[in-house]
């Protein structure tokens, strides 16, 4: 499940459970499969994540569970959510995201749910339990909807680039409401070395903590929830979220977010054309094509790009648009006939503009 191909290479990387333990959310990995050598579905796998969940836990592998892995825009880097076995069984199952660097395999070890991984993956958000939050404070109980930033990073005011994810954190404000609003994190090039707040690899009670140069910050302050996925333009400029139901735009410097879509029956599910003028999102059952061109006078203008007649009542999900620029692939719910529906993958031309 939530397949992702890698950028360049023959090469998918995809949720497994792992042998011998039930899966769950705390009991799954990524595994790197070619799709065309005929090793999917085979146990010709690699694993990306090292695990161990046996004391002495082991620097550079988790204890748990990672979820949705998305590669890097080089290829080097897998980003995914996590959730912790150990802190589980404290009642702490608290979601969080995480990163493998591969190229610096991981052994562990041997025992039943430890496996030895191709890269070494850590914890690159903080979270805090609900109940121990400060209202008003910039901690989060859950980091989710994760994305990296670009494809190289973002262009800091100096000039240099910086490897990042941004995503949506879930916070408690100074009245005691739980806000989701977007984060990013900045990721050191060397994460093998313990940062500030413990060890890499957790104890018998703490999470596994971020690597030293990590920084983990808000970007925006909202008066409703922001939510969706997030989704980067590949130059990393600027990120796309939703808030009160339509795409909003934010640099990964911060600043005030700009509203890019009005579409009447709102906009979700966001995904950025190569070129970064225009941005893709559902509405009315369609997919819509907004200008997003910072200075042009079309700015924020849409256009529906498939026949919302098509499948009524099984709006477009997942969209993913092609490196040309030239196709869109989408998922719907189809009807099978006997009463029950199964997600298929459709494809779609894509106009000039």
């Amino acid at each position: 499940a939530a397949v992702s191909f890698f950028p360049a290479e023959d090469m998918v990387i995809a949720i497994r459970g792992i042998d011998g333990v039930q899966y769950g959310g705390t009991a799954r990995f990524g595994a790197m499969v070619s799709p065309t050598d005929g090793s999917v579905g085979s146990s010709d796998y690699v694993i990306s994540d090292a695990r161990d969940v046996t004391e002495p836990f082991t620097p550079g592998a988790l204890r748990g569970g990672t979820h949705r892995h998305e590669p890097s825009g080089d290829g080097q880097w897998i980003g995914f959510t996590y959730n912790d076995k150990i802190m589980e069984g404290q009642g702490k199952n608290l979601r969080t995201i995480g990163v493998t660097k591969l190229g610096i395999p991981v052994d562990v070890d041997d025992g039943l749910g430890n496996q030895d991984g191709v890269g070494f993956t850590v914890l690159v958000v903080k979270v805090t339990p609900q109940a121990e939050i400060t209202p008003g404070s910039d901690d989060i109980f859950q980091g989710s909807e994760d994305s990296w930033v670009g494809e190289k990073g973002y262009q800091k005011e100096d000039g240099t680039w910086q490897r990042a994810r941004a995503f949506i954190g879930k916070t408690v404000t100074s009245t005691g409401a739980v806000r989701n609003e977007v984060y990013i994190v900045d990721i050191p090039e060397d994460i093998t070395v313990a940062g500030p707040d413990g060890p890499l690899e957790g104890t018998a009670t703490t999470f596994p903590m971020p690597p030293l140069g990590t920084v983990q910050r808000r970007l925006t302050y909202s008066d409703s929830d922001c939510g969706g996925i997030i989704r980067c333009s590949l130059d990393g400029s600027r990120i796309a979220f939703t808030r009160g139901g339509q795409i909003h735009l934010i640099s990964p410097l911060g600043g005030d977010a700009v509203q890019a879509t009005s579409l009447a029956g709102g906009a979700t599910k966001p995904w950025w054309d190569p070129s970064g003028d225009y941005i893709y999102s559902v509405s009315d059952n369609s997919i819509w094509r907004t200008n997003v061109i910072e200075g042009d006078a079309q700015f924020g203008q849409s256009e529906r790009i498939t026949d919302a007649t098509l499948y009524p009542g099984s709006a477009p999900d997942a969209l993913c648009v092609a490196p040309n620029g030239q196709w869109i692939a989408f998922n719907r719910k189809v009807n099978r006939g006997d009463g029950t529906t199964v997600n298929q993958i459709f494809t779609a031309p894509i106009p000039l503009p």
